[in-house]
């Protein structure tokens, strides 16, 4: 029997700029590589990452999580 694993996260406001405030930036793209390593790591079958701002974040895990 072959099993399906999914991952799905609701991270309230997940964006990779620095928004309003340019000082935040850097935090918010080492919060992006963390859950791209997670998934790595993880390696599910499907996941899903809600309340994404921007397409930033969309091009970085296209770019970190190809397959």
């Amino acid at each position: 029997m072959a099993s399906l694993s999914v991952i799905s996260w609701n991270i309230e406001h997940f964006s990779a700029g620095g928004g309003i405030d340019d000082r935040t930036r850097p935090a918010r793209q080492r919060r992006v590589q963390r859950v791209a390593d997670l998934l790595k790591q993880e390696t599910p079958d499907v996941f899903g990452i809600r309340e994404v701002e921007g397409k930033a974040v969309f091009e970085r895990f296209t770019r970190d999580l190809p397959d």
